[in-house]
């Protein structure tokens, strides 16, 4: 029988597991700044704006970009927009864009909350 530390590692570890078949399986090329990406824009609902990602992300700006362009409307090369991000212009500061999660985004955020709660 399993001791009760034991049993969490075990179900944590099954946990993370789902959660990283979750995202193979909408994109099996997706890669770890990615997901960095999509749960830094989650913890700010006010948006990020590009520079504040770079460096809560600790990704490159041109990795950022690539990125926040197959995570948004756009995709890069061959890769499909996920449509899970949008960027607007900051109205502080027009030079500068401010990243948030669409509706869709939202609801994969919510689906990895309840993987990683149940």
């Amino acid at each position: 029988m399993a001791t009760k530390n034991t049993q969490d590692i075990t179900e944590g570890l099954a946990k993370l597991n789902a959660i990283i078949n979750f995202f193979s399986d909408i994109d099996p090329e997706m890669q770890l700044q990615m997901i960095r990406l999509l749960l830094t824009v989650a913890e700010h609902p006010d948006g990020i704006s590009m520079p504040q990602l770079v460096l809560k992300a600790k990704v490159s700006g041109a990795s950022m970009s690539r990125n926040v362009s197959v995570l948004g409307q756009y995709g890069s090369g061959k890769r499909k927009a996920l449509k899970w991000v949008y960027s607007t212009e900051d109205p502080e500061e027009r030079r500068r864009k401010v990243v948030f999660l669409t509706p869709l985004g939202k609801e994969i955020v919510t689906l990895l909350t309840e993987m990683v709660n149940k």
